[in-house]
């Protein structure tokens, strides 16, 4: 943090990392129930990757491919969704 910035927030992370998978988006979606809250699911290597919407997503060596799991546990509400995930997180 830049000087004369204070957090009390703590940063509480678990990452799977994976060599070679189809999607880390699909990995995710499939196994959600048993990932922690705040997980970040990467792998080095997509074979079918997707971009939103569905759109195709070129996987590049080298990139970085990152799917995160939040399972916020505080009320939603589409009008306030930026202020409520930035505040979550």
């Amino acid at each position: 943090m830049g000087q004369g910035v204070h957090s009390e927030r703590e940063f509480h992370h678990n990452i799977l990392k994976l060599n070679t998978i189809d999607s880390t988006n699909s990995f995710a979606k499939a196994h959600f129930d048993e990932l922690i809250d705040r997980t970040a699911v990467v792998a080095d290597y997509q074979t079918a990757g997707r971009g939103r919407a569905g759109r195709s997503w070129c996987s590049l060596e080298g990139n970085l491919f990152l799917t995160l799991i939040l399972k916020p546990n505080i009320p939603f509400s589409p009008e306030s969704a930026h202020a409520t995930m930035t505040h979550y997180m």
